[in-house]
């Protein structure tokens, strides 16, 4: 296959794979990236013979910690030709990533992995990171590209870090929850271009936190409609109004809707937004104008399960700092 076939078929995929974002998502009500939880990582060494990357070494070591300290390993990491990946929120989300990145490029059943597990119509999470280095040694950078998180089964993640070597892109995942990807991008984000220390930029800093303080201010509406689509399902309607200066152009906020049937919660969607500066080709929110965003989302029925209301979670980031939102609570009228 030529170089011109291939890219159509690359930029086909890719096309395909990120129209059908990840609508689910689960965040911490912590309001700092520390947090309490455990994560799990692991890493890989590349290489660049010719004009593919491959994978050269897959680490066997599954490190954990907080998500700070996957930050810091994967910063430190970088000096050393080593990329991390994650974090994942279980050891054997790691386990069954380690076996995708072992058998990329072979068709066929992976070793360790259940082919129906692979064919479910699960949802996973994904991005694409360019490196690039003299020797992939030592030092490797991340170069800045828009990549948009995207979802899929995990064929389709196989698929995508396939075609992506080709062009000097590796995917990063999967990841089970949509908000998780995003928080692995802030890292890999925080340490793009040539210098892996960048420096805090005042003027987004100040936007962010005043995007914080603002975000309690917003009014979330949710609206049931019906579907006569999906029977199994509730359909409901969400809209908010963004007002003028309320989105740092260079921030991403994700939200995720919890919806709260009697006594559990479940069916938790998020979805991605961005500032208009951002380059990550999601649903744009101009600073200087303001805009209404509607949206709508689909829930699972349970018997004998009324939803009561909503949860709605969030976070933002920009390419030096991560903020956890207030959760704010809406019930069902």
């Amino acid at each position: 296959m030529d170089k011109i076939l291939k890219l159509f078929v690359f930029n086909l995929i890719i096309a395909i794979i990120l129209n059908n974002v990840s609508l689910q998502a689960q965040i911490t009500d912590d309001k700092s990236i520390v947090g309490s939880d455990i994560y799990y990582w692991f890493f890989v060494k590349i290489k660049k013979p010719s004009n593919r990357i491959l994978i050269k070494h897959i680490g066997r070591e599954i490190k954990s910690g907080t998500l700070t300290d996957f930050i810091a390993d994967h910063q430190q990491g970088l000096k050393s030709g080593k990329i991390f990946l994650g974090p994942f929120y279980q050891e054997y989300q790691v386990k069954q990533s380690q076996l995708l990145y072992k058998y990329v490029g072979k068709k066929g059943k992976v070793p360790g992995i259940d082919p129906e597990l692979e064919g479910k119509k699960t949802e996973y999470s994904f991005f694409y990171i360019k490196p690039f280095s003299e020797n992939f040694q030592k030092d490797i950078y991340l170069e800045p590209i828009p990549s948009r998180v995207g979802s899929g089964t995990q064929s389709d993640f196989r698929e995508m870090l396939d075609i992506g070597l080709d062009f000097d892109k590796l995917a990063v995942g999967p990841f089970l929850r949509h908000e998780l990807a995003e928080k692995s991008k802030f890292a890999f984000g925080n340490n793009v271009g040539k210098s892996p220390k960048n420096k805090i930029d005042s003027l987004r800093s100040k936007r962010l936190k005043r995007m914080s303080k603002k975000w309690g201010s917003l009014k979330l509406v949710i609206v049931r409609q019906p579907n006569f689509e999906d029977s199994t399902k509730y359909a409901f309607r969400f809209s908010t109004k963004f007002p003028r200066k309320y989105f740092a152009p260079h921030a991403i906020q994700i939200i995720s809707i919890n919806a709260n049937y009697n006594n559990f919660n479940n069916s938790i969607q998020s979805f991605t937004l961005q500032g208009d500066a951002v380059i990550d080709n999601n649903y744009a929110v101009s600073y200087n104008m303001s805009r209404v965003y509607i949206k709508r989302f689909y829930f699972d029925k349970y018997r004998g399960a009324k939803i009561k209301g909503f949860l709605f979670e969030s976070f933002i980031y920009n390419g030096f700092e991560m903020i956890e939102l207030e959760p704010i609570y809406v019930p069902v009228k």
